[in-house]
C-alpha cells in the first residue's frame, strides 16, 4: 500500500470508528429538560427581567452542550407566559398550555400568577412548582409538588429591621396603606405585626380600589390618623407614585416604607414628584452589585457581567424573583435526576442554603400549620435608604433574619422549639445575620 494510501485508510478508519461516537453524543444532547415562568409581562418591569433572565440562564446551559444531569445532557427550554397580575383565567391558560401543549416540567420565576391555581393543576400533573405569594395553602400538605423560595410569610425581618431604624429616629406609630384585596389585607396584617415588635403602635390600615386614580383622599385620611410612619405594603407602580405626592401635597410628614413594588423606574418618578421629601426613605435593596455577599461570590458575578454583555445596561427588578432558578438548579446538581418526584422529595428534606442574585435562599418547614417538610422560604435580600433621591445600600437581611423575626412576631418560638427538638434546627449559610436563636427570648 503506498504512503497515500495508506494516510487516507488511516483516516477512513478514524471516521469509521468516530462516527457512532459523534452521532451518539449529538443523540444524547437531544434530550429536552423544559421550564415554564409565570409572569406579568405586560404589567411590570419586573415580568419582562424575569423573561430575560429565563432567556439568559437557558442560553448560558445550552451553551456548555446542554445540561450534564446524571450522564446524561439535557437542551434547556424556558417558556415565559404572560399571566398578567392575580388574573385567574390567564393563569389557568397559561399553566394547561405549558403542561398539556408545551411540556413543562418544571415551573419557577414566577410572579403575579394566582398561586392556588397554579399549585392545583401542577399537583395533579406531577409538575415542580418553585412560586411565590402570602397564602399557607400552597406550601402546606394540601400539595406535594409547590415550594415557595420567595415567599410572604418569612418576610418578617425586612418590616422589622426598617422599623426599628425609624424607632430609633423618633417613630412610635405605624399604618398600612396598600391596594384592596385579600392579598393586601394578608400582607398589611404581616408587616405591620413585624413593625409592632419593633416598638410600634399600629393604627388601622387604609385600603384603596385597584381603580384609585385620585389619591387626595386616601392621604387626608391618612393625615387624619397621623401615623409617624405608613407602609405601603403591596402598592406597585403609578399607585406607589401618585401616593407619596399625595401624602406631601396633604401636609403629612413622616417615615415611608413604600413596601414590595418600588422598582427603579418608580423611584425616578416619585422623585421627579416630590424631590427631596422622599429622602430618608428606607426599601428593599435588590442590586446585586451593592450587595457584597453576592457581588463577591464568582457564579454570581459572571452571570452579572453576562447579562451586561448580553443586554447592556444592567437592570435590578428581575433579580429577587428568579430565586426559584437556583433552588432548583440545586436540587437537580445534588440529586443528578429531572424526576420530578426525586425533586420533590430533596427539597422537602431541608436541602442547604444556594446563593441566588440577592443572597442565600433557603427553605424552611412550617410545623405552624403542621408542614413538616421545607417547603417555603426566607427571601434574603438587600436593605437601602434614600439619599438626594438615591437608593444607597445599608445592609444584608438574611433568611436566618427572616425565619428568626418572623417567629418571633408572631408567637411561635414554642410551636418551633418542638419542631426542632425533633428535626433540628436549620443550617443557615455561614454569614452575619441581625438576629440570632438568643433573640428569641428576650
Amino acid at each position: 500500500m503506498s504512503k497515500m494510501n495508506w494516510k487516507l485508510f488511516v483516516l477512513v478508519l478514524a471516521l469509521v470508528v468516530s462516527l457512532p461516537m459523534m452521532m451518539a453524543h449529538r443523540a444524547e444532547a437531544q434530550k429536552v429538560l423544559k421550564f415554564g415562568s409565570l409572569v406579568p409581562l405586560a404589567f411590570s418591569k419586573e415580568g419582562v427581567e424575569i423573561k430575560k433572565w429565563n432567556d439568559l440562564f437557558a442560553k448560558i446551559m445550552n451553551e456548555q452542550g446542554g445540561w450534564l444531569i446524571g450522564g446524561q445532557r439535557y437542551k434547556v427550554e424556558f417558556y415565559t407566559y404572560d399571566v398578567g397580575y392575580w388574573d385567574q383565567s390567564k393563569t389557568i391558560a397559561a399553566v394547561e398550555k405549558g403542561i398539556y401543549q408545551d411540556g413543562v416540567k418544571i415551573f419557577t420565576n414566577c410572579f403575579g400568577d394566582v398561586q392556588d391555581l397554579t399549585a392545583l393543576h401542577c399537583d395533579k400533573n406531577k409538575v415542580l412548582v418553585m412560586g411565590v405569594g402570602f397564602g399557607d395553602d400552597v406550601v402546606s400538605t394540601k400539595y406535594q409538588y409547590f415550594f415557595r423560595p420567595f415567599g410572604g410569610f418569612f418576610t418578617a425581618a425586612t418590616n422589622y429591621l426598617i422599623a426599628r431604624d425609624f424607632y430609633k429616629k423618633g417613630a412610635r406609630s405605624t399604618l398600612a396603606c396598600t391596594m384592596e384585596g385579600e392579598f393586601g389585607r394578608i400582607a398589611a396584617e404581616q408587616y405591620t405585626g413585624a413593625e409592632a415588635l419593633a416598638g410600634m403602635k399600629v393604627l388601622p390600615p387604609v385600603f384603596y380600589g385597584a381603580d384609585t386614580v385620585d389619591f387626595g383622599p386616601i392621604a387626608t385620611k391618612i393625615k387624619s390618623l397621623n401615623p409617624d410612619m405608613v407602609d405601603f405594603v403591596v402598592a406597585a407602580g403609578d399607585s406607589v407614585v401618585n401616593l407619596t405626592s399625595a401624602l406631601k401635597d396633604a401636609g403629612w410628614k413622616g417615615f415611608i416604607f413604600p413596601g414590595a413594588g418600588i422598582n427603579s423606574t418608580t423611584l425616578a418618578n416619585i422623585v421627579k414628584k416630590v424631590g427631596s421629601w422622599f429622602d430618608g426613605t428606607e426599601m428593599l435593596y435588590f442590586d446585586p452589585r451593592g450587595t457584597p455577599v453576592v457581588a463577591q461570590n464568582p457564579e454570581m458575578k459572571a452571570l452579572m457581567d453576562r447579562y451586561t454583555k448580553e443586554y447592556g445596561e444592567f437592570q435590578t427588578e428581575g433579580c429577587a424573583w428568579v430565586a426559584g432558578w437556583f433552588s432548583v438548579k440545586g436540587a437537580i446538581n445534588a440529586t443528578q435526576s429531572v424526576d420530578t418526584t426525586v425533586l420533590k422529595d430533596y427539597l422537602g428534606k431541608g436541602p442547604k442554603p444556594v446563593m441566588s442574585l440577592t443572597g442565600y435562599s433557603q427553605l424552611f418547614a412550617r410545623p405552624d400549620i403542621k408542614q413538616y417538610r421545607t417547603t417555603d422560604g426566607g427571601p434574603p435580600n438587600g436593605w437601602g435608604i434614600i439619599k438626594n433621591g438615591k437608593l444607597e445600600y445599608l445592609g444584608q437581611i438574611t433568611t436566618k433574619d427572616q425565619y428568626l423575626v418572623t417567629i418571633k412576631y408572631r408567637k411561635l418560638v414554642d410551636v418551633y422549639q418542638k419542631y426542632w427538638d425533633q428535626y433540628g434546627k436549620p443550617n443557615f449559610a455561614a454569614e452575619k445575620s441581625n438576629f440570632d436563636f438568643a433573640d428569641l427570648t428576650k
